[in-house]
């Protein structure tokens, strides 16, 4: 797996949880690598002067061999050796030069080299294999070192210098790492200054659940159904509001398995089917013809005249006999009221009914006008007054008189005018709104309405209530007498 890099990038940063996904996977990785590749490191003490060295399998700190010169062939090539010994700290270079591949006459060996191959001259000459320190380098200088220090090329040399002015792409100092606490998440820093190790936890127990941005604790029976022990087997069933399971109850729950049955079937009112009993539970066939009458548990043939109405072949008004149910034909004036003849007689009074006649006097007057009037309490210029005069159910309206100058308005009823109240005089009502009449005077004068004006009473329960409002514009206080010229409509 490559390297999981944290995006900390301003508006596309990655959450705290993907954050820390990925810090995981990394710490997964190294300390897989290292568990199946363990590296034990030998102690460094009473080990001056020894090279660290490995078999393939362990490592180990090995000691500088010091060949018996006695072995080295005074001729022949170096390479021809079976055992390349380091160079001991003296020995005769004679015996060295000798061999044709060993080249320490132009490169005059110091105390303690060793032999290297230099590939370009292919020969051995004096070199440094194992170096004690970078100083020892050619273009390595090191000047007074400081822990945190890099080595770093200036141009002409490997140097040591700060690892801040390296100039290195990505290089930086952590200089504080924290943690913050957040959508059910919290965490700890250790060495937040250098090499920061965080630690993701979270206080929440249980099953979680996450709502796109947080993570909560998951409700059981709401969020996932509760675990259950071991059922016994059967049919399992749920409950509806914590989502436990437990076994059905056959007959309650559901079915319970039927046995063979033939015939019809009938239910106990406990969930449970058996065979029904023809006679008791049904009607059992029956080959009967024409009316059939139950008695309750049989069937059989109707008797006409006794369990139905024969057919009748009277005309006419019929009539039954109560008692057997047969039906015959009503006698006009016995059984019933016979047609009556109607009569106008008179021209006033109440209508009479004599015999089989029913006597309706004839009206041939019409009513004659009328006037009608009320006044109202004493008032003030510009208030208003409420006003009821007594008129008739409905009526045809000729005139209104004024005592002194006055807004009158008439209405159908007296929520109508509650409703209209509000109206200023300069503002026309509206249409349907109960309004039937009003008149605007200047002075005490007679308004008349030509043509005449339909009016009635709009109550629950019709009255001869006629409901005015009165606007006193006389300019002074006064109490107003409004006066009605009206003809009546209906009784």
């Amino acid at each position: 797996m490559s390297q999981q890099i944290i995006n900390t990038n301003k508006g596309t940063a990655d959450s705290l949880k993907t954050g820390a996904t990925k810090i995981n996977s990394n710490f997964t990785e190294l300390y897989t690598i290292l568990a199946n590749n363990p590296i034990a490191i030998p102690s460094v003490a009473n080990n001056s002067g020894k090279y660290l060295t490995t078999n393939g399998v362990t490592v180990s700190w090995q000691p500088f061999t010091t060949p018996n010169l006695a072995t080295v062939a005074t001729s022949g090539s170096y390479t021809d050796l079976t055992n390349k010994p380091t160079i001991p700290a003296a020995y005769s270079s004679t015996s060295i030069n000798a061999l044709s591949d060993v080249n320490t006459a132009t490169n005059v060996p110091t105390n303690g080299q060793p032999l290297v191959w230099n590939s370009v001259s292919s020969n051995w000459i004096p070199g440094s294999v194992i170096l004690d320190s970078l100083s020892t380098l050619s273009d390595v200088t090191i000047t007074s070192p400081s822990p945190g220090q890099v080595l770093k090329y200036n141009g002409v040399a490997w140097i040591n210098d700060a690892d801040s002015t390296s100039g290195g792409a990505g290089v930086g100092t952590v200089t504080n790492v924290s943690v913050i606490s957040l959508n059910g998440f919290a965490g700890t820093v250790a060495t937040s200054s250098s090499t920061p190790a965080i630690t993701i936890t979270t206080s929440i127990t249980g099953m979680l659940k996450g709502n796109g941005t947080a993570i909560s604790a998951a409700t059981s029976g709401t969020d996932y159904a509760p675990g259950t022990g071991a059922l016994t087997t059967g049919i399992i069933k749920s409950t509806t509001t914590t989502g436990a399971l437990t076994i059905a109850v056959a007959g309650t729950d559901y079915q319970s398995p039927i046995g063979t049955i033939t015939g019809l079937v009938k239910g106990n009112g406990a969930n449970a089917l058996t065979a029904a009993v023809a006679g008791t539970d049904y009607q059992s066939a029956q080959s009967v013809t024409g009316i059939v009458k139950s008695s309750g548990t049989t069937r059989s043939a109707a008797v006409a005249g006794t369990d139905y109405q024969a057919p009748v072949s009277a005309t006419g008004i019929l009539k039954s006999s109560g008692v057997s149910g047969n039906v015959s034909a009503a006698i006009a004036g016995t059984d019933y009221q016979a047609p009556i003849s109607l009569t106008t007689n008179g021209s006033s009074g109440q209508a009479t009914f004599s015999n089989n006649t029913l006597n309706i006097p004839q009206y041939t007057a019409l009513a004659a006008r009328n006037s009608t009037n009320a006044t109202t309490a004493s008032l003030a210029n510009n208030a208003a007054g409420n006003i009821t005069i007594t008129g008739w159910k409905s009526y045809m309206l000729l005139s209104i008189q004024t005592s002194v100058a006055a807004w009158v308005t008439v209405y159908t009823s007296s929520a109508a005018r509650t409703a209209d109240a509000s109206r200023t005089i300069t503002t026309d009502p509206t249409p349907g709104s109960g309004v039937i009449a009003e008149v605007i005077t200047t002075s005490a004068s007679t308004q008349i309405f030509s043509p005449a004006v339909f009016g009635f009473n709009d109550e629950e329960s019709p009255s001869t209530d006629i409901q005015v409002k009165v606007v006193n514009r006389s300019g002074s206080t006064a109490a107003i007498t409004i006066t009605m010229k009206l003809v009546q409509l209906e009784v």
